[in-house]
């Protein structure tokens, strides 16, 4: 088992994504909203997931915990994430846009909102768009987490 801690100044909240992931299913990811596993459990992964964005943080602290169970090896995971201002309650944390697409919108304030579409080959899995809420004495979040863009499959042509 291993635990990354990553602290932000304290004005500021954490705001992550997963730009890779990629684990043996046995494997697993936690990601905690705070120093400890005491803190509330912002998500738990294993598997295959693309541009996996997680719920803002309400503290400047995370701690992620990565548990590898089965002995099979995988890709592995790559964190990003950015400090959010702690008195946004009138404004989201930024969007990115997706791998194999794009974002329409750049306004990030409370009734705002982000679309989304792929580029040709790809089809998007997650809403098109997403509405930026205010929440009353607390950050303002996103409606729905950020769409990714798939692959299609692509069938044979038989002769």
């Amino acid at each position: 088992m291993c635990s990354y801690y990553i602290t932000v100044s304290p004005q500021f909240v954490v705001f992550g994504q997963f730009a890779v992931f990629q684990t043996a299913m046995n494997d697993s990811v936690e990601l905690f909203d705070g120093a400890n596993d005491n803190a509330r459990l912002l998500s738990s992964l294993a598997g295959s997931h693309s541009g996996e964005t997680l719920p803002l943080a309400t503290s400047n602290q995370i701690m992620l915990r990565f548990n590898a169970k089965s002995g099979q090896s995988a890709k592995g995971f790559h964190f990003v994430y950015q400090a959010v201002p702690r008195t946004s309650d009138s404004q989201c944390s930024s969007v990115p846009e997706p791998r194999y697409g794009r974002r329409i919108g750049s306004e990030f304030s409370a009734g705002s909102v982000v679309r989304f579409e792929c580029s040709p080959g790809y089809l998007l899995k997650g809403s098109s768009a997403i509405r930026c809420q205010a929440v009353p004495g607390a950050l303002a979040q996103w409606n729905s987490s950020t769409p990714t863009c798939i692959g299609k499959a692509i069938k044979p042509v038989v002769h």
